[in-house]
């Protein structure tokens, strides 16, 4: 019966290492992986819950996408094509060093739609 329970705590220790450590870019990439999820769901609304009220983004960091700007460009999409597909790649997430609740990530991500 000791030898089960050393086995267990070995197996629960084990699993616990090989977890990924839980931290502010490890919840940004989640996050990030969430909304690409809500995008290909069509559910504009679940993808607008992770934007932050203050998102500011555009082509190459331009700064000329609010978040009402997203809003209303996922809602022109989703009524101009039914099948939506999404492809997110290059996210890189730099924290701030000296706010931590401020964080920037970019990625590049391409929408592809169709009528099918």
């Amino acid at each position: 019966m000791k030898q089960c329970i050393y086995c267990l705590m070995i197996f629960v220790t084990l699993l616990t290492g090989c977890s990924e450590p839980v931290g502010p870019e490890s919840q940004i990439r989640a996050n990030i992986i969430a909304m690409e999820d809500a995008l290909s769901e069509r559910s504009p609304g679940d993808f607008l819950e992770h934007l932050s009220a203050s998102f500011i983004g555009g082509k190459q960091n331009r700064g000329d996408l609010t978040r009402e700007d997203a809003k209303r460009l996922l809602g022109v999409y989703f009524l101009r094509y039914r099948n939506v597909d999404v492809l997110v790649s290059q996210v890189n997430v730099e924290l701030d060093p000296y706010e931590e609740a401020l964080a920037t990530s970019s990625a590049t991500v391409a929408l592809a739609g169709g009528a099918d």
